[in-house]
């Protein structure tokens, strides 16, 4: 599954002493503040076939458990997962989205003919309130980068531990993290000898960061099938279960 990219606090207020302007109105300021706002973030949750078809598919196979059920989607989005659980069969889908996309949200759910089953609610899911008290099933695409690099679970935890039904679901329920160590030399040598090659006529200055650019390497994603070498020989996985988490 591609992951999106970190959820920032400063995704969901405006610009101090502003009102929220629509989706419509936005403009590149507005969407410094608010940046799930911009569709090309969704675009590219959208375009990712695995990540989208894992969710469509874990609930149309286990239509008989969101048949005639209350399902709550924790940062809906463009409202993609609120349509898959109506179409699955639940009776009343709840979708809570603090970034102006909810605008564009309610009107792709009209427009889909869904709207008499799903509700966008614009607001950060501490702040609202529900229709409802309790309801059947939690839906959220929280993941981030290694899973935990983001604040959208501790939302998910949040909105489970308030309206969540004691028998309720959780979609998905279960992560598991694996990690392990890994070098790309070939890069590093790369960033040092041709791309840092400029800091070496400042002397005292280089040596001083020499140390600290050795440090802040990464792998670029399109080399995880190749070209690196394990520094650790043995994958350590966690496991999450979001039912007794916190």
């Amino acid at each position: 599954m591609s992951l999106r990219p970190p959820r920032e606090e400063v995704s969901c207020p405006p610009p101090e002493g502003s009102a929220k302007p629509s989706a419509e109105d936005m403009t590149s300021k507005d969407y410094y503040f608010d940046s799930y706002a911009h569709f090309g973030i969704h675009e590219e949750m959208l375009k990712d076939e695995v990540r989208t078809l894992t969710y469509r598919n874990s609930m149309f196979h286990n239509r008989h458990l969101f048949k005639d059920k209350v399902v709550l989607d924790v940062g809906s989005g463009t409202g993609i997962l609120c349509m898959f659980a109506a179409k699955a069969g639940a009776r009343r889908v709840i979708g809570i989205e603090c970034s102006s996309i909810s605008d564009y949200a309610v009107k792709i759910v009209k427009a889909n003919k869904l709207d008499h089953v799903v509700s966008i609610i614009k607001g950060k899911v501490e702040e609202v309130e529900l229709p409802v008290e309790k309801v059947d099933i939690i839906i959220s695409e929280w993941m981030g980068y290694c899973l935990f690099y983001e604040s959208m679970l501790n939302t998910v935890i949040y909105a489970r531990d308030k309206w969540l039904s004691p028998q309720g679901l959780i979609f998905p329920d279960r992560a598991t993290l694996y990690v392990t160590a890994i070098e790309d030399r070939q890069y590093k040598d790369y960033k040092i000898h041709c791309e840092f090659w400029f800091l070496k006529v400042l002397g005292d200055f280089f040596q001083i960061f020499w140390d600290f650019f050795w440090r802040i390497f990464g792998v670029f994603l399109e080399d995880f099938l190749g070209g690196f070498e394990g520094v650790w020989g043995h994958f350590w996985g966690f496991f999450s279960d979001f039912f007794g988490i916190f």
